[in-house]
C-alpha cells in the first residue's frame, strides 16, 4: 500500500481519533523530516483513502506511526526491496536495542508502544498489516520461532520478551529497562518541513514552540522569463492575495463611474488609472508578507533554506 521508502505516521495520538478509523501521517525518510501537512482516513469501502489538511498540531508526542514506529523523530530501518522475510526479522532485531512486531489497529500493540514512550525507551516497530502477504509470513516465522502466534511480539537486546503482558510484567518485576541501551543518532533537526505555504508555515511555527528544532525548505522553479517569488507560497504570491487587490482595484473603478449618480464631481468629467503604480503596490504588499513570514521563522528558531529572490537567511 505504501512505498517502501515512506515512513508512516500514526496521528491518533494527535488528533485523539480512534485508531481504527485514522491510518496516519506520512514521513519520507529524510531522516527527521516529517510531513505535518496531511493525514489520511479510511473510508468505509475498500482501500480507498481520503486526503485531509493538517495546518497546525498540540501533539504531546509525534513518535507513533504504523509500517515503522519508532519513540524518537530519527530515522528507522525501512523495508529493503527483495528482502527476505527471514533475514528482514534478524536485521531488525540485530540492528535495535528494543523491536516491536506489531499491527495498527491492534490495541495490545499501542499498550506496550506507549509503556516505551513514556519510558522514553526508543524502539523500533514494524507494523504486519501493513505489509500485506509478507506481514502474514513474517508472524508465521515468528510463531515458529517463539511459539506465539499472536502480536504484539517483543524483543529487547536480541532475546525474545513476549506479548504485552509478559512485557510489562517483566518491566515491572526484573531489571529488564536497565537493560536496554541504544546507541546514540546524531542528526541536525528534529523536524524537516518541505514547502513554506500556510500550512508549511504554521507547522513549521508550532513544532517550535513545542520544542521541537525545526528547518523548512521552501523552493521557487523561475519562470522561463525568470521570475520567482518570495516565502508564503502559491496563494500570497501568485494566487489569492494579487488576484483580491487586482480585483479590489476593479471595484473601485466601476465604484467611481458610477459614484457621479451619488452626487460626487471628477476632475474633467473622468478618472484615469495609472496601471504601474496598481502594479507596484501589489507587488509592496506581497513583499512586506514576505519579509514578515521570515521575520516570524526567525522569532521561533526556525531555520529556512529557499531559493527566493530576496536570498537566504
Amino acid at each position: 500500500m505504501f512505498d517502501a521508502q515512506v515512513r508512516v505516521y500514526d496521528a491518533t495520538c494527535t488528533l485523539g481519533l480512534k485508531p481504527m478509523l485514522v491510518s496516519p501521517l506520512i514521513r519520507r525518510h529524510l531522516r527527521p523530516a516529517t510531513l505535518l501537512s496531511c493525514i489520511k482516513r479510511r473510508q468505509p469501502t475498500g482501500r480507498c483513502y481520503q486526503t485531509l489538511a493538517l495546518a497546525a498540531f498540540k501533539p504531546s508526542r509525534i513518535q507513533v506511526r504504523p509500517l515503522f514506529s519508532s519513540s524518537t523523530l530519527t530515522m528507522a530501518p525501512i523495508v529493503k526491496s527483495g528482502e527476505a522475510s527471514g533475514p528482514l526479522i534478524q536485521r531488525l532485531i540485530a540492528e535495535n536495542a528494543v523491536t516491536i512486531f506489531s499491527k495498527s489497529y491492534c490495541p495490545f500493540c499501542n499498550k506496550v508502544k506507549d509503556f516505551f514512550r513514556e519510558k522514553d525507551i526508543k524502539f523500533e516497530a514494524l507494523e504486519l498489516d501493513l505489509l500485506g502477504e509478507q506481514g502474514a509470513e513474517i508472524q508465521a516465522i515468528l510463531t515458529e520461532r517463539t511459539g506465539q502466534s499472536t502480536v504484539p511480539s517483543v524483543w529487547v537486546n536480541g532475546n525474545f520478551i513476549g506479548g504485552c503482558d509478559a512485557t510489562l510484567k517483566a518491566a515491572k518485576e526484573t531489571d529488564l529497562l536497565s537493560t536496554i541501551t541504544v546507541a546514540p543518532r546524531n542528526y541536525d533537526y528534529d523536524i524537516l518541513v518541505i514547502g513554506g505555504g500556510s500550512g508549511g508555515l504554521a507547522a513549521a511555527k508550532e513544532a517550535s514552540l513545542l520544542g521541537k528544532k525545526v528547518a523548512l525548505c521552501d523552493f521557487v522553479k523561475p519562470s522561463p522569463i525568470g521570475t520567482s517569488w518570495g516565502l508564503g507560497g502559491t496563494c500570497v504570491n501568485v494566487g489569492c492575495i494579487p488576484k483580491k487587490l487586482m480585483h479590489q482595484a476593479a471595484l473601485l473603478g466601476e465604484s467611481i463611474k458610477d459614484s457621479t449618480s451619488y452626487g460626487w464631481k471628477l476632475p474633467d468629467g473622468k478618472a484615469t488609472h495609472d496601471w504601474t503604480a496598481l502594479v507596484e503596490a501589489v507587488q509592496a504588499h506581497i513583499g512586506s508578507l514576505n519579509w514578515g513570514y521570515r521575520v516570524q521563522l526567525r522569532e521561533k528558531n526556525v531555520s529556512c533554506e529557499c531559493n527566493h529572490r530576496t536570498g537566504m537567511f
